[in-house]
Formats: structure tokens, sequence, C-alpha cells
């Protein structure tokens, strides 16, 4: 009884920790100007609020970011950080996660592996492996015949980000092979399905994917079955 009342116990106290984070995230984001003092502008002209030191320590791309940002504007308490090529949507659910370390149901409600997909992209940009591991395993979960061709493609993409406009340094997403393996083997799997879906009849590039994939999995059983023919049969064959 004592174990139990602990376990419980410990289990009421994560959640009032889980609770006063998301609160504290919260207020934030949303907080007036004197509480924070870095401020992420998107293309679109969201704002989210932010301090820089927590940011820093979360990602060695926010690190060399700010660190470009102008001393006047830093001892004025204005720092602004302009993000390009990212949603508000992603850098919500980015922004919480390295905050409190969860992705909540209420944030990535309605989401498919597509969405998925995109945010692994930008926590590998922004150098959050965790996250990435999460999105990646999403994206598996969620896969339908419409979203297959562009997580496949995806997937396989190599994409290049510059880390300091002043210099030539570069990084590139890593190749994620779960995310395409996956893929192919909801392709082998659901192959009615896929062939009907109209990203199949509408993308020639996916046609051929599916094809080849197809084609390789009738060879290799074909191979699998040879081998486990007895060994008159495989004199005889040939």
């Amino acid at each position: 009884m004592a174990t139990s009342n602990a376990a419980q116990r410990a289990q009421q106290s994560n959640a009032h920790a889980l609770a006063f984070l998301l609160s504290a995230t919260k207020n934030l984001m949303t907080s007036a100007a004197d509480s924070h003092d870095v401020t992420f502008v998107l293309d679109g002209g969201a704002e989210f609020h932010a301090f820089a030191m927590w940011m820093k320590n979360a990602s060695e791309y926010f690190k060399d970011e700010l660190a470009k940002v102008d001393v006047e504007e830093e001892e004025e308490g204005g720092r602004r950080v302009h993000v390009s090529d990212i949603s508000e949507k992603l850098f919500r659910v980015y922004l919480k996660y390295v905050h409190t370390g969860y992705c909540l149901d209420d944030d990535v409600s309605g989401w498919n592996a597509e969405d998925w997909v995109d945010l692994l992209n930008q926590a590998r940009r922004f150098c959050c492996g965790s996250l990435a591991n999460i999105s990646v395993r999403c994206a598996v979960e969620s896969l339908t015949a419409e979203t297959l061709f562009y997580c496949w493609k995806r997937g396989n993409d190599y994409k290049f980000v510059r880390l300091n406009s002043a210099s030539v340094l570069t990084f590139f997403f890593a190749r994620v092979p779960r995310l395409p393996d996956a893929c192919e083997k909801y392709v082998l799997e659901n192959l009615e399905a896929v062939v009907a879906s109209a990203a199949f009849r509408d993308n020639p590039l996916f046609t051929s994917m599916v094809a080849v994939l197809a084609g390789k999995n009738i060879a290799s059983k074909r191979v699998r079955e040879e081998d486990i023919l007895p060994v008159t049969q495989k004199k005889a064959k040939k």
C-alpha cells in the first residue's frame, strides 16, 4: 500500500510540474516586452518571446543567430531575431518543446505525416535531436497513401542550411533512413490503396518509385523461395 501511495504522489508531482512548465511557457510566449530579452519574428510577422540564454543552451543554431544581434539592440532590451522558412504552427511546437520537453496532443491535433516530416526537418535545422526522433516516429505512425510520396521525398532529400551568412560554413539535414524505409514498407503492404490514390495518378515520379519497389519485392520474394527449395530441385533447375 505504501508503494502504491508513493507512486501516486510521484505521478501527481509530475503532473503538477508539467502543468507549471506549460503555464510558464504560455506566459513567456505571450508576455509583455519587459519580461523577456529576445523576440523571434517569423516571415509572416508573428512574434514569439523567449529568454536568449535558454535558447542558446537549447540550440547551436540559435546560439549562432543570437550572436549576430547588434550590441546596441541588446543594450536597449530590444533584441529581435528573424527566423525564416518556418510556419507559426511549427515554431510554436518547437518553442514549447525546448521549454518543457513535451509535444502535447492539443498542439499537434489533426496533424498528418506531412506535418511531422516538416517538423522533423525544422528540428534538425535547430539541432534538436530528441524532437526529430519524435517527429520520425509520429510521421511513420500517421502515413497514408495520400501523404506517402511527400514523406518519401522529404526523407530522402539533402537540404543545406547556412549557419552564418558571413561565412561558407553550412550543415545539412542528416538523411533519415527510418522514414524512407517505412514508406517503402507501407507501399508493399498497401499497394492496392497506393495505386488508387490521387498522389499516385498525378505524379510520374511516384508511379516510378512504386513500380521499382514492387519489382524489387517480387525479385526478392523469388530469391527467398528459391533459397528454401530442396537441393535436388535446385540442381534440376540448373
